[in-house]
Order: C-alpha cells, then structure tokens, then sequence
C-alpha cells in the first residue's frame, strides 16, 4: 500500500465497512481481461480469516471461470464524498473507505453451507433474521464463498 497513511487496521472499523458496504466487485481470471462483476455479499469471521458470499446462477460466466481458476480479487467502497480544494484545482481530493482483497473462490456444495451462506446474504441485507429457503430453490442456487488470503482496508476521510 503505497499511501499506509491511510491504511485501516481497526477491526471494528473493518466490520463497519463490510456492513455498510452494499455492492462488492470480484474479478475473474479470463483472457485476454479479467471478468469483474458487482454482486451482492455477505461476509463472516472465522478467526481471523474473513470469508465472503455471494449467490447468482448454477451456470454461466461466473461459475465457467471460477472452475477454471478460483483465484479472485474483490473490491467495495463507500463513504464517497469530493473534499473542496476551494480554487486550487490539486488541493481537491476525494473521501472514501475501500477494501481491496485476493482470494480463492469456492462453491458451496452442502445444502446446510449453501443455507448458511444464503442466510447470511439476506441477513445482512434485511437486517433481519428469519428466512424461509425452500430445498427446490437450494438446488437451483449457486453459493459462492471467497476465502480471501489478503486484503487492505484504506480511507480518506472528509475534512
């Protein structure tokens, strides 16, 4: 991280990001570019190895490559905001709080996983808690988990 001023290391501020945080990027391997897609996420501790999910179809692009390659790189930010310069054009700059991480993908094979990685998702994004996920739409949903083997956690925050 070239600017470790702005690097953030606070778990509590970590966990704000990736609850507040609505859309996160994940970026395939493909050739001759990579394929980056935004999804929906949730994300769980375990330790202190932070794993990601999201959910989409059984077959097409995503899941194509992820079989290929399960190596993956995922980005989210928030908080964004333009900080005035006032008529100094480089003293503008712009507030943020982002995660950039690199990790290996995975597809959830269990009902039970699947389950617990839906619940997760909808969790997090209903901030509720009770769900009703039918074994039928289990069988017809791709759970993805990312095991991210790093990631930073920058900010710059508004004056």
């Amino acid at each position: 991280m070239r600017r470790k001023e702005r690097a953030v290391t606070d778990r509590a501020v970590i966990q704000t990001l990736l609850t507040e945080c609505e859309v996160m990027r994940v970026a395939f391997q493909d050739e001759p570019f990579p394929y980056i897609v935004p999804v929906n996420f949730a994300f769980e501790w375990q330790g202190d190895q932070l794993c990601l999910y999201f959910h989409g179809a059984p077959v097409g692009k995503k899941i194509t490559l992820l079989q290929r390659d399960p190596h993956v790189a995922v980005e989210m930010d928030q908080r964004h905001q333009l900080i005035s310069g006032g008529n100094v054009g480089c003293h503008y700059s712009y507030a943020y709080r982002s995660l950039l991480g690199f990790g290996t993908a995975e597809l959830v094979e269990t009902t039970a996983q699947k389950r617990h990685g839906l619940h997760l998702l909808l969790a997090q994004l209903t901030q509720r808690d009770q769900f009703e996920l039918p074994e039928k739409m289990l069988a017809k949903t791709a759970v993805i988990k990312i095991n991210l083997v790093e990631f930073t956690v920058k900010e710059n925050q508004a004056r």
